[in-house]
C-alpha cells in the first residue's frame, strides 16, 4: 500500500510488499528493542546489497489496542520486479552481511515470540508526490474501488495537482496512490490506497485547505460535482494513522540528484 517514496529521479516501479504486524500482548518494549538490535540492521543489509530499494517499519497510531488490524506495517519496496521471499538460506546471507552472529532459525524463533504475521499483500505505485521520511505521520486510505480507470484518472487530475501545492508550502511531505496487486478477486475489502503524509502530528491534525486549493488549481469546475464523480468510482472503506518508526533507502548517485 505504499509507494516507494524516494526520490523522484530513481523511477523504481513502485512494487512492494506490505507484512501487516500483530505484537503479542506485553511483548511491544521487547519488540521495539529486537527491531533496534536486529530488525534494523537487516533492513540495511538488504538495501545496502541491492536485494532492496528500500525499507520501513510502520507502527499504526490509531486505531490502537485489540482494535487495531496491524500494529506495526513492515513494508519492503523491490528495485524493479517482486523477487521470491527469503528462505533460510537467504536470510542467513542477510544476518551475515548485517554483521549480526544469530542463526536464521534463532532470528525467525526469536521474532515469533513477539510478533504474528497477520497478512502479507502485494502493491504497486500508480502516483506519487514529495517523500516519505523517518518521523512522518500518514493517513492511509483504505479504498473500495468500483472504476479503476476513473479513479487513477480522477486522482492525477484532481487530487495530485493539489498535494504538489501542499508539499510545494510544507505542509505536506508526500502524497501518492497505490493499487493493490494481490491478493485479487471481488471479495476483497479495498482494491487501492491514497495516502497524505505529513511531517509532523500537528501537520496531521490540521485540515487541509482543500476547497480553497481547489478553487485555485481548478478554476471553473464544481467540487461538489468532482466529490460525486469520486465517489462513482471509489469509496472510502477505512482510514488509518501511523508513524514512520524506521527507514532505510538506496544512496542517490552524483546523477541521479
Amino acid at each position: 500500500m505504499f509507494a516507494n517514496m524516494l526520490a523522484a529521479q530513481d523511477q523504481l516501479t513502485g512494487y512492494h510488499s506490505v507484512a501487516c504486524i500483530k505484537i503479542q500482548p506485553g511483548k511491544g518494549a521487547e519488540y521495539r528493542q529486537f527491531v533496534q538490535d536486529f530488525s534494523s540492521k537487516v533492513m540495511q543489509a538488504s538495501v545496502d546489497n541491492g536485494d532492496l530499494a528500500a525499507a520501513y517499519l510502520l507502527r499504526t497510531v490509531i486505531p490502537s489496542g485489540q482494535d487495531a488490524r496491524c500494529d506495526y506495517v513492515a513494508v519492503s519496496v523491490y528495485k524493479g520486479a517482486p523477487t521470491a521471499p527469503t528462505g533460510i538460506a537467504g536470510l542467513t546471507k542477510i544476518l551475515q552481511r548485517a554483521g549480526l552472529s544469530i542463526s536464521a532459525a534463532d532470528y525467525i524463533a526469536k521474532r515469533g515470540t513477539m510478533t504474528q504475521l497477520v497478512s502479507a499483500e502485494l502493491w504497486r505505485n500508480a502516483l506519487q508526490v514529495g517523500s516519505l521520511e523517518k518521523g512522518d505521520y500518514l493517513y492511509v486510505n483504505f479504498m473500495k474501488v468500483h472504476n479503476a480507470t476513473d479513479w487513477i484518472n480522477l486522482e492525477q487530475k484532481i487530487w495530485k495537482p493539489m498535494a504538489e501545492a501542499w508539499v510545494k508550502d510544507g505542509s505536506m511531505h508526500g502524497w501518492n496512490v497505490n493499487q493493490l496487486v494481490l491478493p485479487a478477486g471481488t471479495d476483497l475489502k479495498y482494491q487501492g490506497v491514497s495516502i497524505d503524509v505529513f511531517p509532523s502530528w500537528d501537520a496531521a491534525m490540521k485540515a487541509q485547505p482543500v476547497a480553497d486549493t481547489f478553487k485555485k488549481l481548478h478554476p471553473g469546475m464544481s467540487l461538489d460535482a468532482t466529490f460525486d464523480n469520486l465517489a462513482k468510482a471509489r469509496d472510502l472503506a477505512r482510514r488509518e494513522l501511523l508513524v514512520v518508526e524506521e527507514k532505510v533507502a538506496m544512496k542517490m548517485t552524483a546523477s541521479q540528484r
